[in-house]
């Protein structure tokens, strides 16, 4: 019989010769191995199709004609029990019952042994950041902001005095040069409009990621987080095949979770040190101008803090010691809002919360 022919014939027709559970429409699932639907639907998991040459799984979502169907059957009883003679057998049984040729698609060796999953979500997590060798490079050779002109001039119709930003260290300037590096994370698109380079600090305080911030009027977003991509490819076990969930997270740009602009008191806090000079007040503002207004205006001993969305996080929030004033200063707007609330769910316990009011 030929392959056609076979996809014709019901699935129906395989049950007498699989052992499994089974009833006239549908039978356990091959694939995942349920026997029932659920606790209150006692119906078999795999469900045939009304044409009945076809069906799914309700349980694992697997779904099959009877070619597939018998594909998995024959893998399971190969592969997993070694059963070189169940699978003879079953040829045998599919002969006699005219579903398949002798010599069909099944009937001759076994199929080859299936190759593992591999999901590398572990190893993505571990490289979810930009490389931190390459992002203390690119911060060391940054220069600072009242050297440049272009930059300076940005800092000035801000409302920023380059001179104070570059003492503060609170941003500095995309270094010429960076154009030419093999960096798959720093573009040299980067070079020509973002100029102004944030340093990113993760929740234990240490240098993490760059944010790049436009000096002029850009197509696209603003400030742009690293853009490079994880590939894992090459990390890739032989012969192995990536899963569904792998093909989610291969290739995904870096994290900008959990890590936030800072100033130095905001720094010391994320370390885990109380400066003696600090008031036990903390600004969280967002975005990176707002950010720089707030630490040139503050006065000192206040721990100034810049977010964006996914910034803020449970981590961060324990850096924050109890009894602690926290003004919330971000936008009023629909996404200002959530980080807000976000903010004043996870301090509101410890801390007082202030929101700045709107401006009419």
């Amino acid at each position: 019989m030929s392959l056609r022919g076979l996809r014709a014939r019901q699935i129906s027709d395989l049950f007498p010769i699989l052992g499994t559970p089974h009833d006239a429409r549908s039978c356990a699932c091959p694939a995942c191995k349920a026997e029932r639907r659920g606790k209150s639907d006692r119906r078999y998991a795999f469900g045939l199709r009304r044409d009945g040459r076809g069906g799914k799984c309700h349980r694992c979502g697997f779904s099959a004609d009877l070619v597939r169907f018998a594909q998995q059957v024959l893998l399971d009883r190969v592969v997993a029990a070694g059963d070189r003679a169940g699978f003879s057998e079953f040829c045998r049984a599919a002969e006699r019952a005219g579903i398949m040729a002798a010599r069909g698609e099944f009937a001759g060796k076994p199929p080859n042994p299936q190759p593992p999953n591999w999901n590398p979500t572990e190893l993505l997590e571990a490289q979810e950041r930009p490389p931190q060798t390459e992002v203390q490079l690119i911060w060391d050779a940054c220069g600072p902001v009242s050297g440049d002109k272009n930059v300076a001039e940005w800092a000035r119709s801000r409302g920023f005095d380059p001179h104070l930003a570059t003492k503060l260290d609170i941003f500095r300037t995309l270094p010429v040069w960076s154009r030419e590096l093999d960096f798959p994370w720093i573009r040299s698109w980067m070079w020509a409009t973002r100029r102004a380079v944030f340093p990113v600090w993760s929740e234990n305080g240490e240098l993490c990621s760059l944010r790049f911030r436009a000096i002029c009027k850009v197509q696209g977003p603003k400030s742009v987080p690293p853009n490079g991509k994880t590939d894992l490819r090459a990390h890739r076990p032989a012969g192995a095949i990536l899963t569904d969930s792998s093909r989610n997270v291969l290739g995904q740009p870096y994290s900008v979770g959990s890590a936030v602009l800072a100033n130095q008191t905001g720094r010391l806090l994320l370390q885990g040190i109380t400066p003696a000079s600090w008031q036990r007040k903390v600004v969280i503002s967002e975005g990176e101008p707002d950010f720089a207004t707030i630490v040139q205006l503050a006065e000192s001993g206040v721990a100034v803090f810049g977010i964006w969305s996914g910034a803020w996080s449970s981590e961060i929030a324990r850096r924050i010691p109890d009894n602690t004033m926290v003004c919330i200063r971000v936008h009023h707007d629909l996404q200002g809002d959530r980080y807000a609330n976000i903010i004043h769910h996870s301090l509101s316990q410890r801390c007082a919360i202030l929101r700045s009011r709107r401006r009419t």
